[in-house]
């Protein structure tokens, strides 16, 4: 073999060498190409799993959740723990209030009962609502303070809305156990003891009249009047005889 051929054929060597070597590249270039594609869509992903969407229309309501010994809201920098509630949407076409019933009053409840409710956010607007649903079990209030009440729980079901109502809000309750017909009540606190009789003290003029009353009957803080007032009737709410 000549020195020609031999360089000739070191030459065609040498190119295909060449090729192989540049054709590597190119497949490590389309393969970092490739790779560099997929981590940009699997971060695409998981940012987009970031954002919520939520199924209804309506208003965000953050949740509370035990951290230690009291209940508050995750916030900004707060780590959350996989299944952790953070914000619900309340379906706001069926209201219900919470409220706990001590055991003494449990058996004049049923099913079904008028409420009234008055929203202490809402003052110029009472609701009414009728019971939804009672406990049968009596359960240990964690609100009530140490030691710990057991009562029952109950929920009542609003027959109206209102737009300016959210979720949390405090209220007052009053079932209707009993509707008596024109009857006078008076607050408990209006009423006094004086020598075995139950009296109340009547505005006449400038000047309180002392008046004995019978009592039909007692609902928390009220007292209903079966004899001895009037409509109408002016009554006060301390003792005016009291020399305190």
């Amino acid at each position: 073999m000549s020195d020609a051929e031999q360089k000739l054929r070191d030459a065609e060597q040498k190119q295909n060498s060449d090729r192989a070597a540049n054709q590597a590249t190119i497949n490590n270039s389309i393969q970092a190409s490739n790779k560099t594609a997929f981590d940009l869509q699997r971060a695409r992903d998981a940012v987009s799993k970031l954002a919520l969407r939520a199924p209804v229309d309506g208003m965000v309501s953050l949740v509370q959740t035990w951290r230690g010994s009291t209940q508050a809201t995750l916030k900004l920098g707060d780590r959350a723990w996989p299944g952790a509630p953070i914000a619900e949407i309340p379906d706001i076409s069926s209201l219900r209030v919470e409220a706990r019933v001590d055991e003494t009053e449990r058996g004049r409840l049923r099913m079904g009962q008028m409420v009234n409710v008055q929203l202490d956010a809402i003052p110029d607007k009472q609701f009414t609502g009728h019971i939804d649903q009672i406990s049968s079990i009596a359960s240990a209030d964690f609100t009530g303070g140490w030691p710990f009440p057991r009562n029952f729980s109950l929920k009542v079901l609003l027959d109206q809305s209102d737009p300016r109502i959210r979720p949390g809000m405090s209220a007052q309750i009053n079932i209707v156990v009993e509707k008596v017909a024109k009857a006078i009540t008076i607050p408990a606190q209006s009423s006094f003891q004086k020598s075995g009789r139950t009296v109340v003290y009547v505005l006449h003029g400038s000047n309180f009249e002392e008046k004995e009353i019978e009592i039909g009957k007692r609902s928390g803080d009220q007292i209903l009047v079966s004899k001895g007032l009037r409509a109408g009737d002016r009554i006060a709410l301390k003792d005016p005889s009291s020399k305190e």
